[in-house]
């Protein structure tokens, strides 16, 4: 965790053994990398770093799916063969509203 180099020593880099992964229900479905997502369950907490910080989740209650243009949330991808980073940010509303993202 928190590696942003491919080769060499990175002293961001933080290594684990995981107890749990639990994958998305939906993982490859209907296809490929479809909800390629997972939450893993460290055997040790993570130090906080420049490169490790904490990804807040909302509580169950929360009302889920948004479907709110006016409210925005940030989306990242696979890093490149660089490993920069790329993100952006997006209205936070229903896939299944048929509406085109922003650009």
């Amino acid at each position: 965790m928190g590696a942003h180099k491919k080769r060499g020593d990175d002293p961001t880099a933080q290594d684990f053994e995981i107890e749990r992964i639990i994958m998305h229900y939906s993982y490859k479905k209907p296809y490929g990398l479809s909800h390629d997502i997972a939450l893993l369950k460290l055997s040790s907490p993570a130090k906080l770093n420049s490169a490790v910080g904490i990804a807040c989740l909302p509580d169950k209650s929360f009302d889920l799916p948004i479907d709110d243009e006016s409210k925005t949330c940030w989306i990242t991808g696979i890093p490149d063969e660089n490993f920069s980073s790329r993100s952006t940010r997006v209205s936070a509303v229903n896939s299944s509203t048929g509406r085109p993202p922003p650009h």
